[in-house]
């Protein structure tokens, strides 16, 4: 939508937009999860989003202020993570659904982790990789810039996702 607006010189539909979505990150909530300020607030939208549902969500993060990924592809990578577990938790059928969220940074290299509840049949391992999600097109293209990698796998009602890439 950004791209759009800027492609057409509506710069103050541009500044709206961005104004509005930061007064709605600072009403969700004043917690904060991590020095990062893009994580962080990924971070905030995603957790209201699962207390809206139901969803509980669980955050250890650690992500540093300054790290090599731009803003945009902490987003694709960080989001799109979120987006598809609040999806799956709330799919579920599980009668407690849960996000488990750890971001950390290891051996000179930032990790995302997230488990889910998902659906007891998803078996993820037998999907065609070319009719996995644009999400998760997204993330494994985002994790490939920053010479990364991405596991997805689904067992016994739980979905897992692992994103590691250099800082």
């Amino acid at each position: 939508m950004l791209l759009t607006y800027a492609e057409s010189g509506e710069l103050d539909r541009i500044t709206d937009y961005l104004k509005n979505q930061t007064e709605h990150i600072e009403t969700i909530t004043t917690g904060r999860f991590c020095e990062n300020e893009t994580v962080n607030n990924i971070l905030k939208v995603y957790h209201q989003k699962a207390a809206e549902q139901n969803i509980a969500m669980e955050i250890r993060a650690a992500a540093k202020p300054n790290l090599s990924a731009a803003a945009p592809d902490l987003v694709a990578i960080v989001a799109n993570v979120l987006e598809n577990a609040l999806h799956g938790a709330a799919e579920s059928g599980s009668e407690e659904p849960f996000i488990h969220v750890n971001i950390k940074h290891q051996a000179g290299r930032f990790v995302v982790i997230c488990d889910n509840a998902c659906k007891p049949s998803l078996d993820f391992e037998e999907i065609p990789e070319y009719l996995r999600g644009i999400g998760i097109q997204s993330i494994t293209a985002t994790a490939d810039k920053y010479s990364g990698s991405c596991l997805f796998s689904a067992k016994g009602g739980v979905f897992h996702c692992m994103v590691i890439m250099d800082e």
